[in-house]
């Protein structure tokens, strides 16, 4: 940890506007608001925080506090075309509209002119004479700038080296026998004093402010009265009146947002955009990807697969006969959902409007979603909200003969392939709480998010899950796992498991003694691993709580202090620091399970590794550390395709580069090779793999792999895999249809200093292989729709 702020006291004032200088990255202490502890949800509200980059809506106009802001003139401007200057002013007057109290802005004049900054600056103290507390930090502020603000706050070596006026700056460093040159920016010369540049003078000048504590400069020079000005009559009306709500309704907010986006949509010409053909070509993209999934409507659609059978069986009819009528019936379909997504999708992005065009671009669309229905597999999604779901998901699926699985929320599954079957998510859920006098007795729906009920369970003043906060998944899976996270598992927790029994429809209740809990270990995984479906949980929670603070940081929590949101905290704290968040980056979590060996075999390992992590088990056997023995392999880091293991925690894997699965198990066979070779000792996946016999990821990534490599020509052994891909064709002749000649130039914006793809020709050269006509694409799905239809055909 680093010190950053030591003892410092200040206060910033409404109706002033006031500059930070110097170093500040972040700090820890009490706030208060109008001599009142501040309440952080509440101040959050109140509070405006305008950054160092503009983000503004690019296709929106200026339109409010018009005048006030001096922004008359780009009143039909889009955003995106504004200067520095018009950008942060306009960014001021976003945030105005709802009339805040309190406003923060860091650098608001960086990236702007001496002009441009006066008038930012000018306009920030209007704002502040308005009753606003105004606070900005700065760096090097001009001298014209630093004249302007009302109250100047420098800060040095984490400490308070001067609090007052701007024009106090000069008088308080003559005191300090450190004169400013007359020719020299005051705002310069303190930060250069502060910092020592002159001398180490820091400890005088925090000596002399008393580190913010002393007022006597605050009052120098201040300007004996305020000039009127326009932008006072939007008065803030202080923290205590500030009404914390939204200023419009959620209807009215609904409202505006649609048109907001319904005119950057409207105004987005992507198609004819030349610094845009990156992004049209995602656009050709995501059209093949839609039309890979758009044949699943008419599947989902068709409800006579179980009557098939039956038919076929009593000789009504032939699979030919049956299996043609079946193209036929499902080709319009097909062709409809394809059309309603082209006839929304092709204008909205602007495309070229000419017939031929069109028509291309069509036929490609409507042939790619023809083979993907070739290639599609009878795969069934069911929500399972009730134990009834269940029970006739499961015999549907026996009647289908077809594979059947349960799914939580897949935390820890890797498919290799889609699944060939029926997927059930589990939404069992509910939460019941009873008591006696000693403890909190929970009876938990087992589609419930564990998160969730930990959280539930703080919020209702019940301790005991707090240890096992951020673990993925949800309850029902927590008994299959027995999960476990510093010195705490499932087991300890748990009373009961009921089952559904799927042949009997029965609920059946194991107590947990006969769970068979073990290290990441249960009798779920073996004899009730088929037939049955973990439908609740019971827990029991000790009202009185003994804070289990074993591990990590927990150990150096003070027992006397602690409490169980504070463990809760720091457990969030420390998964988060060591474990990849996977709705950023895709992962499963721990990999690997920890190793349980033997005790001799322990003591063979620390006689050579004495630093080895090692946790003694109840029955005499000892427990490594899986991320320490990946780690002391040197596999940090270690990449096979788009999949690595983790630079932080080593006992994960993750995604960092569209890595399909076939990345993810060569690299932990890889893991669990060099584990072995090194340590003796071979480490077991705690994550589930499933097989399907769905290719639509590989077709997907090879249709653009080599995509940009100009005139670099892929390996012949790429070629070759990019030739099975009909995706590949799918694209280039969407491709080809937008941007194939005869096609001039495109327009490149007029804020845009360099269009690098305007003329089509050389950014079709640069997409490499795109380079044949349109007739020659048509022919080849041709071909494959033949094909892939031949391939379905019974024979």
């Amino acid at each position: 940890s680093k010190l950053i702020l030591r003892g410092l006291n200040g206060d910033f004032r409404s109706g002033q506007l006031t500059a930070i200088l110097g170093p500040v990255t972040g700090a820890t202490g009490t706030i208060a608001t109008n001599g009142e502890p501040r309440d952080l949800r509440q101040f959050r509200k109140l509070s405006r925080y305008i950054m160092q980059q503009d983000l503004l809506q690019p296709y929106i106009t200026v339109e409010e506090i018009i005048q006030l802001l001096r922004l008359g003139k780009a009143r039909n401007t889009t955003a995106e075309r504004l200067s520095g200057g018009e950008k942060k002013r306009l960014s001021v007057a976003l945030e105005l509209l709802n009339n805040p109290p309190v406003v923060f802005l860091d650098e608001p004049t960086t990236g702007l002119d001496d002009v441009a900054s006066s008038t930012c600056v000018s306009l920030l103290k209007r704002v502040a004479r308005g009753g606003r507390t105004v606070v900005c930090s700065l760096h090097t502020p001009s001298a014209r700038l630093f004249a302007e603000f009302d109250h100047v706050y420098v800060v040095a070596d984490g400490r308070c080296a001067y609090q007052g006026t701007s024009a106090g700056v000069v008088p308080f460093l003559n005191e300090l026998q450190l004169p400013c040159p007359r020719t020299y920016n005051p705002a310069d010369f303190i930060l250069e004093v502060s910092s020592g540049e002159y001398g180490v003078h820091a400890d005088r000048m925090v000596a002399a402010v008393e580190n913010g504590r002393n007022q006597r400069w605050r009052d120098f020079a201040v300007e004996s009265a305020f000039e009127e000005m326009e932008i006072e009559q939007l008065n803030a009306g202080g923290v205590e009146k500030h009404n914390y709500k939204h200023g419009s309704t959620a209807c009215q907010q609904f409202l505006v947002l649609l048109k907001r986006m319904l005119l950057q949509t409207a105004r987005n010409k992507m198609g004819y955009d030349a610094s845009k053909t990156i992004f049209n070509f995602g656009f050709c993209y995501a059209c093949v990807i839609a039309m890979l999934y758009i044949p699943m409507m008419p599947v989902l659609l068709a409800y006579e697969v179980q009557l098939v059978k039956r038919e076929y069986f009593n000789r009504w009819y032939g699979l030919k006969p049956y299996y043609a009528a079946l193209v036929v019936s499902r080709t319009p379909a097909t062709i409809f959902f394809s059309l309603i997504y082209l006839v929304i999708t092709y204008p909205l992005t602007s495309q070229p409007m000419e017939g031929p065009r069109i028509a291309m671009f069509t036929t490609i669309c409507i042939m790619v979603a023809l083979i993907s229905e070739s290639m599609g597999t009878a795969e069934h999604l069911v929500i399972a909200e009730s134990i009834e779901k269940m029970i006739e998901s499961w015999q549907t699926s026996r009647k289908r003969q077809e594979p059947f699985l349960v799914l939580g929320e897949g935390s820890n599954v890797l498919f290799l392939e889609d699944f060939a079957g029926t997927v059930m998510i589990n939404q069992l859920k509910g939460i019941a709480i009873t008591e006696d006098e000693d403890y909190w007795y929970l009876h938990v729906g087992s589609g419930e998010n564990w998160q969730d009920l930990v959280c539930h369970t703080l919020e209702h003043g019940i301790a005991g899950l707090e240890n096992l906060a951020l673990i993925p998944g949800l309850v029902g899976s927590a008994p299959i796992q027995n999960i476990g996270a510093y010195g705490v598992e499932l087991k300890n927790v748990c009373s009961y498991v009921n089952m559904l029994n799927l042949i009997t429809g029965s609920i059946e209740r194991i107590p947990a003694l006969q769970c068979g809990f073990g290290y990441r270990e249960s009798i779920f995984k073996h004899q009730f691993r088929l037939g049955y479906i973990i439908v609740s949980v019971g827990l029991h929670l000790a009202k009185q709580w003994s804070p289990n603070l074993v591990y990590g940081d927990l150990a150096k929590l003070d027992m006397k202090t602690v409490n169980p949101r504070l463990v809760f905290d720091t457990v969030c704290a420390m998964r988060r620091s060591k474990l990849p968040d996977p709705h950023k980056m895709g992962n499963a979590g721990s990999f690997f399970k920890n190793p349980v060996v033997e005790a001799i075999k322990c003591a063979e390992l620390i006689a050579k590794y004495s630093t080895m992590p090692h946790y003694p088990q109840q029955n005499g056997q000892m427990k490594l550390a899986a991320g320490w023995l990946i780690d002391h392999c040197g596999l940090k880091g270690y990449r096979i395709g788009g999949a690595e293991v983790h630079h932080q925690q080593a006992l994960v894997l993750v995604n960092v580069d569209k890595a399909t699965s076939q990345d993810i198990v060569f690299l932990a066979r890889h893991v669990r090779n060099t584990v072995a070779e090194r340590f003796g000792l071979w480490l077991e996946p705690e994550n589930s793999v499933f097989l399907g016999p769905a290719l639509s990821v590989p077709l997907m990534l090879l249709a653009v792999y080599g995509i940009g490599s100009g005139d670099d020509p892929l390996p012949i052994v790429w070629r070759l895999a990019r030739a099975c891909s009909f995706l590949r064709y799918g694209i280039e002749g969407l491709v080809a249809a937008i941007y194939g000649a005869p096609r001039e130039d495109l327009i490149c914006p007029d804020d845009v200093d360099y269009c690098e793809y305007k003329n089509v020709d050389l950014f079709l050269e640069f997409m490499s292989g795109i380079r044949f006509d349109f007739d020659f694409r048509i022919v080849i799905i041709q071909i494959l729709v033949s094909k892939y239809r031949l391939d379905q055909f019974p024979y």
